[in-house]
């Protein structure tokens, strides 16, 4: 279970909150928005993090298949930039 906090924060603290939270082996989940898309994100404590496409999913014309590609370019980029390092990736679909 997850005690979800509502806040806005910076990315340096969003980064000291995470690694704080690593170091007590707690997982810290965020819901993050671009282009009206969100995602979960669930950082564990052994510096892996899963994403989930399940808010407002982007999906292939005339499918229902989630648009891997679509994500890889517009959230994975970013968090490459702001140093988080992406070491592999594994997509996978659930219906």
């Amino acid at each position: 279970m997850y005690d979800w906090h509502d806040e806005i924060l910076s990315l340096d603290i969003f980064k000291g909150l995470v690694k704080a939270k690593e170091s007590l082996s707690e997982t810290v989940g965020v819901i993050l928005y671009n282009d009206g898309v969100g995602i979960t994100l669930l950082f564990n404590s052994n510096s892996e993090f899963t994403i989930g496409c399940d808010i407002y999913r982007k999906v292939l014309s005339n499918s229902r298949l989630t648009d891997f590609s679509w994500y890889l370019q517009n959230l994975l980029m970013t968090l490459e930039r702001e140093g988080i390092t992406i070491v592999s990736v594994n997509c996978v679909e659930y219906y």
